[in-house]
Order: C-alpha cells, then sequence, then structure tokens
C-alpha cells in the first residue's frame, strides 16, 4: 500500500536566532503545533533537519523532516531514519530499522 500526501505548513521562523548550517547542531531543530492528516486538532510534531541525522537515528511521527527543498512529513505511527546511503527512510513504527 502507497500513498501520497499533500501537506501545505506555515512555520514561522523564531526571530533573532541565526539560521544554522545543515551540518551544525543537532538533527532535532524545535517543536510546533501542527493539524497533521489523521489529527483533527493541532498537536506538537518534532522538526528534525535531515542533513545533521545520524544514520539510523530514529524520528518518530508525528514529526517533520526538513531540508533545503522538500519536507517529508512522518505520519503518527511512523519512523522516519536515514540509512547507510543517507536515504530517507519511513515506514510503519512496529517495524524497526532494517540494516
Amino acid at each position: 500500500f502507497r500513498s501520497t500526501v499533500e501537506v501545505t505548513a506555515i512555520i514561522p521562523r523564531e526571530h533573532g536566532k541565526p539560521d544554522l548550517t545543515p551540518d551544525e547542531g543537532e538533527a532535532f531543530l524545535r517543536a510546533a503545533q501542527l493539524t497533521v492528516p489523521g489529527t483533527t486538532e493541532p498537536v506538537e510534531v518534532s522538526i528534525h533537519v535531515r542533513e545533521r541525522l545520524q544514520p539510523h537515528e530514529r524520528v518518530l511521527g508525528p514529526a517533520l523532516v526538513a531540508e533545503k527543498f522538500a519536507t517529508s512529513v512522518v505520519l503518527p505511527g511512523r519512523m522516519a531514519y536515514v540509512d547507510d546511503d543517507m536515504n530517507l527512510i519511513i515506514e510503519p513504527e512496529s517495524r524497526g530499522i532494517h540494516q
């Protein structure tokens, strides 16, 4: 079963804080309130920078994985990670990480 979900979100930038380059800092950027598919009310989602994820570092949904030209949505009950080749993998949380 495969599906495509298009999500549009506007997340205001925090003023007074300089942007970090992709390779600086931790993968976790911050949390935000967002209505994601499968929810009717805003929920807290974690926002992660893809370029900062270490191989097999887990990101549990609901979450956003942001990169320069795209943002991937990790739905509730799913998890994301980058594999050894830095491909972003999103799969059901119950499957765990396949190495």
